[in-house]
């Protein structure tokens, strides 16, 4: 809102101090909620940030536990056939 505007309709100083005062309250309301959706979307955005760091690792971790998996059933397999052969030598 532009005093200068009011001036020129040929408002009363009383009328213009009481249009301002209640453009002034709404302007505020509307800056006090525009501030809280602002602080909401950034909290929003940091939570999507750490999920992305979670997930990540979550991808490394998929990885090295795969490459776990792989050598102990490697072992299995080894230790199987070792007994294997062992069972084998006892029965000649």
């Amino acid at each position: 809102m532009n005093r200068k505007f009011l001036e020129k309709l040929e408002l009363s100083e009383e009328q213009i101090a009481q249009i301002m005062a209640e453009h002034g309250k709404s302007t505020q309301e509307l800056q006090n909620k525009l501030s809280a959706a602002e602080g909401n979307a950034t909290s929003l955005q940091n939570q999507l940030d750490e999920r992305d760091k979670d997930l990540k690792a979550l991808k490394k971790n998929r990885k090295i536990m795969r490459n776990y998996y792989k050598n102990i059933m490697i072992w299995i397999r080894s230790t199987n056939h070792r007994k294997k052969n062992m069972s084998m030598k006892w029965q000649i």
